[in-house]
């Protein structure tokens, strides 16, 4: 494929900025004429590994463009590229005549990273004295290459819900940065096996915790398996890793101690730290989401009780009918979509439900809900039957996680369910547009370079 191509003729200059951008900039200040040379220490891949703006910036946004999160006026609507707009309007010829599509080209950017590392890896002797770091940097290679093709999988593939969807087309795998090795298009077992693999083979080999929140570890390793076994609705298996990683890990913000005044309450994760970030991730800066004209759809955003201190924290009103989602776990503008202890406690209690363990899964829904109301004010869950069980962790998975991506990928899981499908609907432009349950377009076409 062209980009695999493209990718590998800029490697040596990728290399450098890489290591540039990094927390690591010996890796250019100890040879001037690094461009010249192919990585060969370790040090050398940790760099590109730490190289922040690749790794942990620009994941896919179009499925949060696309969900049903938000809304944009028609106003701001037309004041977006063709790309966004076509996305919120589900257009199927999004990507046609584009010779650049982001939300492929950074995953499989990285991808190619990852491959340059594991290549160079491959080529080391490992001894006692530097086993633990190997290790570590091979597992983070790893993790990578999983969390970007997991990524992908939600934006250009079908869901794998069933055994019926193994042969369904799923994502071209690139396993090796040599250019002379095709990049074939799997079916969808083929790309969740492959997913899988690396993440279970990363899970051995990394540390349990990191020194940096953008340094993948095995707690982010477990986080990232509980989340795409729920992605696939096996709710043993996402469970079992999510109550791994609860089990090391479990400490959520208090929502009290924020400042429901500002627009942004929530500490930066990169300079003040936020003890609920398992792994720092940010998602891809369209203008679609700094419009003054978009806003919170207006039921998600009514379903917040007056009580609830999310409802001013995570909002900003722009006027009486648009409240735009400021505060993120970011601390700044750009959108979160990295890994942290509030999502891994919302499908432990979701997997809970659904696999009949429903203390368990009150227990996990009153622990988040205590952290997120004003102090005193939170009444305990009250259950009636099962099915209230799961309807309410559903409703706040969705007000907790709310521009983190998650929308989407829950859209295509549960449009399989009785009960749980949505039809979504647009009115823009004079016209009304929809998007039916389990329709192909929850699948974005692959970019014209790339066929």
């Amino acid at each position: 494929m062209k980009l695999f191509t493209s990718l590998n003729n800029r490697f040596f200059t990728v290399l450098v900025l890489l290591a540039a951008t990094s927390c690591q900039k010996e890796f250019l200040a100890e040879k001037p004429d690094r461009a010249l040379l192919v990585p060969a220490q370790l040090e050398d891949f940790s760099a590109i590994l730490d190289g922040v703006q690749v790794f942990n910036q620009d994941y896919p946004a179009l499925n949060s463009i696309a969900s049903d999160d938000f809304f944009i006026t028609d106003d701001g609507l037309q004041s977006l590229d063709f790309v966004e707009q076509a996305a919120y309007l589900w257009d199927a010829s999004i990507f046609t005549g584009q010779t650049a599509v982001a939300d492929w080209n950074y995953q499989y950017s990285k991808i190619f990273h990852a491959n340059v590392v594991l290549d160079g890896l491959s080529e080391l002797e490992v001894s006692g004295t530097n086993e633990q770091e190997y290790n570590r940097i091979k597992g983070a290679a790893l993790f990578h290459r999983a969390y970007s093709y997991l990524e992908l999988s939600q934006l250009f593939a079908m869901p794998y819900i069933s055994s019926n969807d193994a042969w369904n087309p799923g994502l071209p795998l690139k396993l090796e940065s040599d250019i002379n090795t095709p990049a074939v298009r799997s079916n969808l077992s083929d790309t969740y096996d492959q997913i899988l693999r690396d993440l279970n083979e990363a899970e051995q080999l990394l540390p349990v915790t990191s020194e940096f929140p953008t340094r993948p570890n095995r707690l982010a390793a477990w986080a990232l398996l509980a989340r795409i076994y729920l992605s696939i609705s096996d709710y043993d298996n996402a469970r079992l890793f999510a109550d791994r990683c609860l089990q090391q890990h479990n400490t959520l913000s208090d929502y009290n101690s924020l400042d429901t005044t500002l627009d942004n309450p929530f500490p930066h994760v990169l300079t003040e730290g936020n003890e609920e970030v398992i792994y720092y991730a940010t998602r891809i800066n369209y203008w679609f989401f700094s419009s003054a004209r978009m806003g919170v759809d207006s039921n998600l955003y009514n379903s917040y009780d007056e009580e609830d201190l999310r409802k001013d924290l995570f909002f900003t009103a722009r006027d009486e009918n648009i409240h735009s989602l400021t505060g993120t776990y970011t601390g700044e503008n750009s959108f979160f979509s990295g890994l942290a202890v509030d999502e891994i406690l919302l499908i432990r209690a979701e997997c809970s439900a659904r696999t009949g363990d429903a203390d368990a899964a009150i227990r996990d829904l009153d622990y988040l809900l205590r952290h997120r109301y004003r102090e005193s004010s939170y009444i305990p869950f009250q259950q009636e039957n099962d099915s209230d069980v799961l309807e309410r962790i559903l409703q706040e998975r969705r007000k907790e996680l709310v521009g983190r991506g998650m929308r989407w990928s829950d859209l295509r899981r549960l449009n399989r369910e009785n009960g749980f499908e949505s039809t979504l609907v647009r009115n823009a432009l004079g016209n009304r547009y929809e998007l039916l349950p389990n329709s192909p377009q929850y699948a974005f076409p692959f970019p014209d370079y790339e066929n």
